[in-house]
C-alpha cells in the first residue's frame, strides 16, 4: 500500500467521512433478581464507531462475513457488533480496529496490549496480533518494561498452546487455523524474551532465598512466572535443594494467600525440580515427607537409586579430576543426565516406565557459588558478650552476618576472602546490612554462627555452626546435613595484620550437622588468663573494663582481648561449591 493511501486511510480512522458502516460495542448484563430467573441482556457501550467497509473487508474475514450477512440500520448502514468482556475493556478493542487505519498501536502497558492482542485475535484483524507480539517482545528485550508486570497479567495469555486457538465464526476464511499457529509462534517468543529477562532480574536461588525484596517478588509471581524461573538452565543455584525451598516457600505463600495451586500446576511445577541433583539431606529426610510433591513412591525409590549412583560418579569424576587435567563441564540440559555407566543403565532399563527426559533426572544447574566459595562476615558485639559473661550460665551468643549470601562481596575464583588474613577487600571490612540476619540459606537450609561463653568456666570459648530447618518443612524434626562451609574466626595481636583464630571444616558426612543442633569445637577459642597478659592485652582489658563498668566483668572481657576489634568478635562463614 502507497504511502500516500495509507496515510488517507489513516485519517479515517473514527470519521464519518466515507463511512459506509458502524461498529456497536455490547457487553452482557443480567437483570436484577434471584440468580435462577435473572435474564441476560446486551449493554451499548459507548457510542456506535463510523467504519469503512472496503477497510475492515480487507482486512478481516470475521468482518467480512458479517457485511455479506447483516441487516442495514435505521440509517440505511449495516451495523455490526463487537461483544466485549468488560466496559472497561473498550479502549483496547478500539486500539485494535485503530491498527487497521494507522497501522500503528496506542497502548503502553502489557495488560492493555495483552487484550488488544485478544480482541485483535477475536476479531481476526490481520496483523494486529503480530503487531502486538513484535512490541510486547521489543519491550521485553529492551528492557522497557519489566517481565514482572507481564507475569503479573498472565490470566490475559492467550491458551497454553498457541495453536490450538478457538474455531472462527462460521462462514469464517479458510486458513484461520493456519494464521492462530503463527499468532502462537509470535506469543511464544514474547514469552521466550520474558524468560530470559525475568531469569535476568532473579539472577539465582541463593540470592532470591538471601535477599527479602527479591524472595517477595519471587512469591508473588504467578505460576507461569515461576515456571518460567525454575525450567530456565541459567537459573544457578549453590544446590537443588534451595530451587525445592523455593517453591515450597511459593506453594506456602499461596496457602496462605487463600489462593491453593491448582493439582496440574503444582504437578508441573513439581516436575521442573531437579530431584536427582537434591543433597543427601534432602533426599533423605526431606524429600520423602511433602506431602503436596507430585510424585508416586515407586518413582521416588528409584529418583533415590539414580541419585545415589549420580552422586558416586560425580565423587569418583571429582577425584580424578584433583590427579589431572579437569574435563569440561556436562552440558546443562533437561535429562542430560552425566552420571556415568550406572546412571545410563537404570535410564535405559526404565525410559518405559519414567520420563526419563524429565528435569528430575537432569543435569545440575549452573553453580552459583564461585570455585573459591562465598564468604559472609558476621559479628558478635562487646556488649552481648560482656551480658553473657555477667550471667552465671554457659550462654550460646548469635553472629550476626553483614551481608546475605545472595549479594557481592564474598569469596573470588582463589577464595582469598575465605580467611587469608593479609588480604583485604570485602572479607576485611564491615558490610551492608550490617546487624542484620542471625541465619544464613544454603543448600535448602538455615545455617548460624554460635559462640560458647562459659562464666568461670574453661580457659577457652567454643565456636559452633548451628543448622535448622526452614519454616515450610517444619514438620521434619530430625535430620543430618553437610554444610560444605568453612567457619573462620579473627584475632588481632599488637604490630600485627589481622589473623585466623580458629577454623572449623564442614565438608564431608563425618562433620555432618543434626538438624536443629550444633557441630563445632567446645575449646575453639583459647582464652588470656590474666597473670599471663602482655601489656598491648592488658591495655585492650582497660578498654574494655570501663565499659564494662565494674572490675569482674572487666576481668572477664580481658580473656577476650586478642578477640575484641573495633568493639567486636570477627569472623567469616565460607560455602563453598560441592
Amino acid at each position: 500500500m502507497s504511502s500516500p493511501f495509507r496515510s488517507k486511510v489513516a485519517r479515517l480512522w473514527s470519521s464519518k467521512e466515507l463511512s459506509d458502516c458502524s461498529i456497536r460495542f455490547i457487553v452482557d448484563a443480567s437483570s436484577d433478581g434471584e440468580p435462577q430467573k435473572r435474564q441476560k441482556t446486551q449493554e451499548n457501550v459507548g457510542e456506535a464507531l463510523p467504519a469503512h467497509s472496503f477497510v475492515l473487508q480487507l482486512s478481516s474475514a470475521r468482518f467480512k462475513y458479517a457485511l455479506e450477512n447483516t441487516r442495514a440500520n435505521n440509517d440505511g448502514q449495516p451495523e455490526l457488533s463487537v461483544p466485549l468482556q468488560q466496559a472497561d475493556e473498550l479502549p483496547a478493542a478500539c486500539d485494535a480496529l485503530r491498527y487497521l487505519y494507522t497501522n500503528t498501536l496506542a497502548s503502553r502497558g502489557f495488560r492493555d496490549m495483552l487484550l488488544v492482542r485478544r480482541y485483535a485475535q477475536q476479531m481476526q484483524l490481520s496483523g494486529c496480533v503480530g503487531a502486538v507480539d513484535a512490541m510486547m517482545s521489543s519491550w521485553l528485550s529492551t528492557r522497557q518494561h519489566d517481565s514482572l508486570e507481564l507475569y503479573a497479567c498472565d490470566h490475559l495469555f492467550p491458551a497454553d498452546d498457541p495453536e490450538a486457538g478457538e474455531a472462527g465464526e462460521a462462514g469464517g476464511a479458510a486458513g484461520a487455523g493456519t494464521q492462530q499457529g503463527k499468532e502462537g509462534v509470535g506469543f511464544r517468543a514474547v514469552l521466550a524474551a520474558a524468560k530470559q529477562q525475568v531469569v535476568r532480574h532473579f539472577g539465582d536461588a541463593l540470592a532470591v532465598l538471601g535477599r527479602p525484596e527479591l524472595q517477595a517478588q519471587a512469591l508473588a509471581l504467578p505460576a507461569r512466572g515461576l515456571e518460567a524461573l525454575l525450567e530456565a538452565d541459567d537459573f544457578a543455584t549453590d544446590d537443588e535443594a534451595s530451587v525445592l525451598l523455593l517453591l515450597a516457600r511459593w506453594v506456602e505463600a499461596r496457602r496462605a494467600a487463600h489462593s491453593p495451586v491448582p493439582e496440574a500446576v503444582l504437578t508441573r511445577l513439581c516436575r521442573l525440580v531437579r530431584l536427582t541433583r537434591l543433597n543427601s539431606a534432602y533426599l533423605t529426610f526431606v524429600l520423602p515427607r511433602i506431602g503436596w510433591f507430585a510424585i508416586l513412591p515407586h518413582e521416588l525409590a528409584f529418583v533415590l537409586r539414580y541419585a545415589a549412583a549420580a552422586a558416586t560418579h560425580a565423587a569418583a569424576s571429582t577425584a580424578a579430576a584433583a590427579a589431572g587435567p579437569a574435563a569440561p563441564p556436562p552440558a546443562l540440559v533437561a535429562g542430560g543426565g552425566g552420571g556415568g555407566a550406572l546412571c545410563e543403565g537404570l535410564a535405559a532399563t526404565m525410559k518405559d516406565e519414567y520420563k526419563m527426559g524429565s528435569p528430575w533426572y537432569g543435569s545440575p544447574r549452573r553453580q552459583a557459588l564461585p570455585s573459591g566459595g562465598r564468604s559472609v562476615r558476621w559479628h558478635v558485639e562487646r556488649s552481648e558478650l560482656q551480658a553473657a559473661l555477667a550471667s552465671g550460665a554457659k550462654t550460646y551468643l548469635q553472629g550476626r552476618f553483614e551481608t546475605g549470601l545472595g549479594e557481592d562481596g564474598g569469596a573470588g575464583e582463589d577464595g582469598a576472602e575465605g580467611g587469608d588474613p593479609h588480604k583485604g577487600g570485602a572479607g576485611a571490612g564491615a558490610g551492608a546490612g550490617a546487624g542484620g540476619t542471625t541465619v544464613l540459606t544454603a543448600r535448602g537450609l538455615e545455617w548460624g554462627v554460635r559462640l560458647r561463653t562459659v562464666r568461670g568456666g574453661p580457659a577457652a570459648a567454643g565456636a559452633y555452626v548451628k543448622c535448622s530447618i526452614p519454616a515450610p518443612f517444619a514438620y521434619v524434626t530430625a535430620g543430618l546435613a553437610v554444610p560444605s562451609a568453612r567457619l573462620i574466626v579473627f584475632k588481632w595481636r599488637a604490630g600485627r595484620p589481622r589473623e585466623v583464630a580458629y577454623t572449623l571444616e564442614l565438608g564431608s558426612e563425618a562433620e555432618a550437622v543434626p538438624f536443629g543442633r550444633y557441630q563445632g569445637d567446645a575449646h575453639a577459642l583459647p582464652l588470656q588468663q590474666l597473670h599471663t597478659q602482655t601489656q598491648p592485652s592488658q591495655a585492650a582489658a582497660a578498654a574494655a573494663g570501663a565499659e564494662a563498668g565494674g572490675e569482674g566483668a572487666a576481668a572477664q572481657l580481658s580473656a577476650w582481648g586478642e578477640y575484641l576489634h573495633e568493639g567486636r568478635v570477627h569472623g567469616e562463614l565460607v560455602f563453598l561449591p560441592n
